[in-house]
């Protein structure tokens, strides 16, 4: 299973690769 925090980290660089809406915290 993956932890949630490096899920959350995974989709946050996902998102900033994609140039969308990057909801780091």
């Amino acid at each position: 299973m993956i932890p949630t925090h490096l899920y959350f980290f995974l989709n946050c660089i996902r998102n900033f690769v994609n140039k969308a809406n990057v909801t780091c915290a």
